[in-house]
């Protein structure tokens, strides 16, 4: 990938509140949990893209859910 590629990408995350994080993990626990979960069809659990997407769309989801149940207490 160019540098002018990858400045557009991160001109483009940025723009949409985005960010790339790096975090160490157990990669056979969090990608048998995806599995699990049904994020991660098991076909796909030796692809890092699908994996790295499976979990991106977890952690919207958990994002979501905890939002909700905060939501909900302050209700109360």
């Amino acid at each position: 990938m160019t540098a002018t590629a990858r400045k557009a990408r991160h001109r483009d995350r940025k723009t949409k509140g985005l960010s790339v994080l790096d975090v160490e993990v157990d990669l056979t626990e969090v990608t048998d949990a995806l599995v699990e979960a049904g994020y991660l069809p098991e076909w796909d659990s030796h692809d890092r893209s699908k994996i790295e997407q499976a979990l991106s769309r977890a952690l919207v989801d958990l994002t979501k859910v905890t939002r909700s149940k905060l939501r909900k207490l302050v209700e109360v």
